[in-house]
């Protein structure tokens, strides 16, 4: 049985978050997320880590990774924060620089997934995998979270709730 740990940035999201069945979901505004972790399992480590920040959160995941665990990167927010090139450098080291020895030797990994290089590369398994999600939804074992709906001449505001981590569920432009 998984033990899920949720991060989020507002006592609403914490809120979401245990109705949709997270364990223990962490408000990062409000209090440290290692620390948070590091009070429930203790001496325990983390078997898989999904990160759509990536920066300083692949350190620190590393970090808090059990040995066979894992970090599935499915996103890069921090790196995407600027556009300034020597800022967005300066935040891809933050990544941190991990040989493959040193991951051998403490059996621990990182992987990228890119949905785009997915479907471009191997269109069969994004197709797959897409159907399996729609069959799960139609079954109501998985319940989509449904975002805000913008109209078109509204995508300044809706890049900017994204931006501002005010969002919720997915949004949805309709043209």
């Amino acid at each position: 049985k998984a033990n899920i740990f949720g991060t989020c940035s507002s006592d609403e999201k914490v809120e979401y978050l245990k109705s949709i069945g997270v364990h223990h979901p962490i408000n990062y505004k409000t209090s440290d997320y290692r620390d948070k972790i590091k009070s429930i399992l203790g001496d325990k480590k983390i078997d898989v880590i999904f990160d759509s920040l990536g920066g300083k959160y692949i350190r620190d995941g590393v970090k808090m990774l059990a040995p066979c665990g894992r970090i599935v990167c499915v996103g890069g927010a921090e790196l995407l924060s600027t556009r300034n090139p020597i800022i967005r450098i300066v935040k891809m080291l933050q990544f941190g620089l991990y040989h493959p020895g040193i991951l051998m030797m403490a059996s621990k990994a990182i992987i990228g997934i890119n949905m785009l290089k997915v479907g471009q590369n191997k269109p069969e398994v994004l197709t797959r995998v897409l159907n399996d999600v729609v069959s799960l939804a139609e079954k109501e074992l998985i319940k989509p979270a449904a975002g805000k709906e913008y109209s078109p001449n509204q995508l300044v505001e809706a890049h900017n709730a994204l931006e501002n981590r005010t969002t919720m569920g997915k949004l949805v432009v309709r043209w």
